[in-house]
């Protein structure tokens, strides 16, 4: 009776186990419906960008060559791009070999684009931008974000001498008239440290108690990458410096400045950044 029973299992055991297995092909075996839905919308090509220069961020910071492969990640995500038929957007051809990003410049405002190196000359210690908005202020750091070089832009095409024949990690920021400010006037000094406020364009000062021989001008709350500048009472720049990516504050060196003065601390924006090896001859198109 029991070796009956046996039997029986194993039986419907083997049933249950053909039955699964045959839904399991059938289910394989049909396609899935897929809905494709199109999208006009200008925000879609912005969002593109977007996730495309994160994506070139994170294949940067997990690699011991992080221009190579932002760049390759970059490359072949506009080469998979070219080849969907179903964008109803235009998405223009990848044609530069830096990195860079536009920054808003309201908060209302999620456009991107970049500074990309459009010719590669490789010769003497100037380097040329083009298509950059009059009045701007182009500033190239090295990778230290220690300032090397300074431009005001009084036409589209500016030239600044680097100083150097190739620099191998180098940002080239550029700070528009439409750049975001914040500005504090009075008394400045390293007696005071600065913050920047979140609702408004304005900076507070703040009385504390530096250690002794300290002479920079602290500001807190600035914008990664900004350029902080204090000037005299007449708005001429006497220091400036670029916030450094890693840092909570900026820093601006007072030294040999008479401390304290009357005058203002600046913070702006950066509208459009570059990273990479800068060489002398080089044209950057500012897009």
């Amino acid at each position: 009776m029991n070796g009956k029973r046996g039997f029986v299992f194993i039986l419907m055991a083997l049933i249950l186990s053909l039955i699964m297995v045959s839904t399991c092909f059938l289910a394989t075996s049909l396609a899935s419906p897929i809905n494709v839905v199109f999208t006009t919308d200008p925000g879609a090509s912005r969002q593109i960008y977007r996730s495309i220069l994160i994506g070139a961020g994170v294949a940067a910071s997990q690699s011991n060559e992080p221009v190579g492969s932002s760049e390759s990640y970059v490359t072949s995500s506009m080469n998979a791009l070219a080849l969907i038929p179903h964008l109803t957007f235009f998405i223009p051809a990848y044609n530069g070999t830096g990195l860079g990003e536009q920054r808003p410049p309201s908060s209302n405002d999620t456009s991107y684009g970049v500074i990309f190196r459009s010719y590669e000359a490789g010769n003497g210690s100037v380097i040329r931008v083009e298509n950059v908005p009059i009045n701007s202020t182009m500033i190239l750091t090295d990778k230290k974000h220690n300032i090397l070089a300074t431009s005001v832009s009084t036409s589209p095409s500016v030239e600044i001498d680097i100083g150097y024949a190739l620099l191998p990690s180098a940002y080239l920021l550029i700070y528009t008239p439409d750049s975001l400010v914040w500005t504090y006037s009075g008394t400045v000094s390293p007696s005071y440290c600065f913050n920047v406020s979140p609702s408004d364009y304005a900076i507070s000062a703040v009385s504390w108690a530096p250690p002794a021989g300290f002479s920079s001008i602290i500001v807190y709350g600035a914008p990664q990458l900004a350029l902080v500048q204090v000037t005299d009472s007449g708005g001429s720049p006497v220091r400036s410096s670029v916030k450094d990516l890693h840092y909570q504050y900026a820093v601006v060196g007072a030294s040999g400045l008479p401390m304290p003065m009357t005058g203002r601390v600046t913070v702006r924006t950066v509208t459009a950044w570059y990273y990479g090896e800068v060489k002398g001859g080089d044209v950057y198109a500012f897009a």
